[in-house]
């Protein structure tokens, strides 16, 4: 699945080749790029691993299964999938856990495994 990419109202990733796509009646799919190191062009899924994901402003994910939602109403809603490597749906959450986010138009989290930029030292 390398194309279609833009018929989905959010499309974002949870690291490792992960990559989570949101349809307009709001299915949530999980897609695994396992060519992600090297390129390759090749993929597991689409798998549905959840419902109820449509009218969200904003998606997004720091890693390892954590997604983070916010309503157009500005809670902030929390949710993991424990099953995020293989696309099993195991879910946490939601819980919501914060308020007013709704003026937020993006948010990029710090992914986990994501490399920290070397301090330079100069002498």
């Amino acid at each position: 699945m390398s194309s279609g990419w833009s018929s989905y109202t959010h499309v974002f990733s949870t690291g490792e080749g992960v990559i989570y796509a949101i349809t307009t009646d709001g299915r949530l799919l999980w897609f695994h790029h396992t060519g992600y190191l090297t390129g390759a062009n090749t993929w597991e899924g689409p798998k549905q691993v959840n419902s109820g994901w449509a009218g969200f402003k904003t998606v997004f994910s720091p890693g390892a299964g954590i997604i983070y939602a916010i309503k157009n109403t500005g809670e902030l809603i929390w949710c993991q999938n424990d099953g995020y490597k293989t696309g099993v749906a195991s879910w946490q959450g939601p819980t919501q856990i914060a308020a007013d986010w709704g003026s937020f138009t993006n948010v990029f989290p710090h992914m986990w495994g994501t490399p920290k930029p070397v301090q330079l030292q100069v002498h």
